[in-house]
């Protein structure tokens, strides 16, 4: 999905480049696709622990927690493997704030439902965007530093020309450029479809990134993280 341009040399040290910034700027993706959404939910119940027999065990060796399928709708079904720990299971459901829930007849499954979420919630998301975002950046520039690197141990060892290796210098600064460019812009669409466009902006940087999330190319982009979340 995403493609960086090789616009000033297609050397080998740019084109390795190219393809390591594309998968993490699409790796990004899908981390921030999770950030709120009914997964992140369930991993709330992976680690809950319910004591049967006089032992600690882990809600998931009873049951499954599984997605909805209708993806308009947020929440997930707990499939219970023991009908007897099934008030032990509500009971741990409200205790992490799931109050909204009913029983499936055909299936005895439970439905739980996740209520919408409070200002404060989707603050901490915004917060969590930025924190991957800037984990991503990182790991960008790392990937620069490296190319160059290789860049330079080449002209001294004599595989590439001076020439080629200052355009191949010239292309990772582009791609360099590039690929902070989608990293801020991808975090920016994520915490729009948590706070909207009214969302509070810190710097004139933040209102152009902001004014880049309606271009074509990333409200594709946008589209993907809504449906995958």
């Amino acid at each position: 999905m995403i493609d960086l341009k090789l616009s000033k040399s297609d050397d080998s040290y740019s084109a390795a480049a190219k393809q390591r910034m594309e998968e993490n700027i699409e790796a990004l993706m899908k981390t921030l696709a999770a950030v709120g959404s009914s997964g992140s939910y369930m991993t709330i119940l992976y680690g809950a622990a319910v004591t049967v027999d006089g032992r600690n065990r882990k809600v998931t060796d009873f049951a499954d927690i599984e997605p909805l399928e209708d993806k308009s709708k947020r929440g997930f079904i707990v499939a219970m493997h023991r009908a007897d720990l099934e008030e032990t299971i509500i009971s741990i459901l409200r205790e992490n704030g799931f109050t909204r829930m009913k029983k499936l007849p055909e299936t005895g499954f439970l439905q739980v439902e996740i209520e919408r979420p409070s200002m404060e919630q989707t603050d901490a998301w915004a917060v969590e965007c930025d924190r991957h975002a800037s984990s991503a950046l990182s790991r960008s520039g790392k990937i620069k530093v490296d190319a160059l690197s290789q860049i330079a141990k080449g002209v001294k060892n004599e595989f590439i020309e001076p020439v080629v290796a200052h355009r191949a210098r010239l292309q990772l600064d582009d791609l360099s450029l590039d690929s902070e460019t989608h990293i801020k812009v991808i975090s920016m669409i994520r915490k729009v479809h948590f706070l909207g466009y009214g969302l509070s902006l810190d710097t004139e940087e933040d209102a152009k990134i902001l004014s880049k999330t309606r271009q074509p190319n990333f409200q594709k982009i946008g589209e993907h993280m809504k449906n995958a979340s």
